[in-house]
């Protein structure tokens, strides 16, 4: 039975878990974790570095070690396309990003403080019904700032024959006319499809940092980065 858990905090903003079938599993404990802009990696070391920048030799393998299909610019591409057919109202096109089930796992979009207050997605058409209703009351969806981390969250949980893929997880903020969302999403690096997410929608934007820098409402442009390891 789907249910809700404690919910971590992405740099400030709470952001929901989702815990599959009869597993309590939380988001904060995966390899790509919440809190402050760093990983919840076991060694706590983990942080995100820019992409852009020149990596050192001690970080140059950060991006390459993430697996083909979600790379830094790969990542930006994938939301580019899924929230450019979320605002376009093209449901076709937008499906086509969202994985088929069994390997959803859900996606849960919270809405205000109260626990309830809520709405989780357990369909591909659920999760585009979820995130057309958020357009159509509040503006345009737009990524604000990602950061990828090379494991995605509930690994051991996928089932299905896409169970194998490489995954990756990516801590995110959305810009959604005056408000924003702050979540976490896993990526079957393979299809190009998100196959779980959360994510808690504000008013405004609280100050948070991810990517090295603070997060603004209004950004010229989308920063995504990777983890350092």
């Amino acid at each position: 039975m789907p249910l809700v858990c404690g919910r971590p905090r992405l740099a400030g903003v709470r952001v929901a878990c989702l815990v599959l079938a009869s597993v309590l599993l939380s988001l904060a404990v995966v390899a790509v974790g919440c809190g402050g802009g760093q990983t919840a990696h076991s060694n706590g070391t983990s942080k995100p570095t820019e992409q852009s920048r020149g990596p050192s030799p001690a970080t140059r393998p950060t991006a390459t070690r993430l697996p083909q299909g979600c790379r830094p610019p790969q990542v930006r591409t994938l939301f580019d396309g899924f929230l450019g057919a979320i605002n376009s109202g093209n449901r076709t096109a937008a499906l086509r990003y969202i994985a088929p089930q069994p390997e959803l796992m859900g996606f849960t979009i919270y809405r205000g403080r109260r626990a309830d207050a809520g709405f989780e997605a357990r369909t591909p058409s659920a999760v585009y019904g979820g995130f057309a209703r958020l357009v159509r009351t509040g503006g345009r969806l737009s990524l604000l700032r990602g950061a990828v981390g090379r494991v995605g969250p509930f690994v051991t949980e996928r089932r299905g024959p896409t169970a194998q893929d490489p995954t990756a997880g990516v801590d995110f903020v959305v810009g959604l006319g005056s408000r924003s969302a702050a979540g976490k999403a896993g990526i079957n690096c393979t299809s190009g499809r998100f196959y779980v997410g959360a994510m808690d929608v504000i008013r405004g934007i609280q100050k948070e940092q991810l990517c090295g820098g603070y997060v603004h409402l209004h950004a010229g442009r989308p920063v995504v980065c990777a983890y350092q390891y």
